[in-house]
């Protein structure tokens, strides 16, 4: 485990004595991420908690917005200050190999990255321009769906608020812009999520490209529901 994933893991540990109770389901991470509004003023998307808290894959990056509101939650200024806080120590410290070891180790494990990326390199030559033209088709596929999805799920939500008669224009306006506020971490969360479920790995560059161009497109269906 990277020291990275050592802090994610104790600033978890220190969530849940905070909150007081265990997270382990859907609803728990409902519940966190209403005490976390309240707390903090930042609205999380649970889902992006659930990825966080529920996900049994230990390689998961959650965005830097979700751990800095957390470390907020926990009496921090950001995700910086808590790593750098001299009063926390990263989880499973004894792990953590001694630095005169890590440089032997992370030169040893260059050298042998070097060697494998060298002899894929030598016997996929011919094939990469077909494996970068397969990724770029499932990467757009990724964003035409999520993006379609979004764009159904503005529209409904829009035409819902529209009928509702036993809302006045200032709470509709409210709500959409609220909505607004969350969109793109929302979506981003969306695009993650569902790359996992296509076996697919996504950078954060091209995760918030497309997070932002999609909530752009959501935003201007909101945009025609505001009085």
């Amino acid at each position: 485990m990277t020291t990275q994933e050592q802090y994610i893991e104790r600033l978890k540990e220190i969530v849940r004595a905070k909150h007081g109770r265990e997270i382990c389901t859907a609803e728990d991470c409902a519940l966190l991420a209403e005490a976390l509004r309240e707390a903090t003023k930042q609205s999380i998307d649970p889902r992006a908690l659930e990825l966080m808290f529920l996900a049994k894959r230990r390689s998961f990056a959650p965005r830097p917005s979700v751990l800095t509101a957390l470390a907020m939650y926990v009496g921090y200024g950001s995700w910086s200050d808590f790593c750098s806080s001299r009063d926390v120590l990263p989880a499973d410290d004894t792990d953590i190999i001694p630095v005169k070891r890590r440089w032997g180790v992370i030169i040893l494990t260059i050298a042998a990255i070097v060697i494998v990326l060298s002899a894929i390199l030598y016997l996929l030559l011919g094939d990469n321009t077909a494996v970068s033209n397969t990724e770029n088709i499932a990467l757009q596929r990724l964003y035409t769906d999520v993006d379609e999805r979004w764009r159904a799920i503005a529209t409904e939500e829009c035409n819902d608020l529209r009928s509702a008669g036993d809302m006045s224009a200032s709470e509709v306006n409210s709500i959409i812009t609220e909505r607004i506020i969350t969109l793109g971490d929302s979506i981003a969360t969306d695009i993650e999520a569902t790359a996992t479920q296509r076996g697919m790995a996504i950078d954060e560059a091209t995760l918030s490209e497309y997070a932002d161009k999609i909530a752009e497109r959501c935003e201007s269906i909101y945009q025609c529901a505001l009085n």
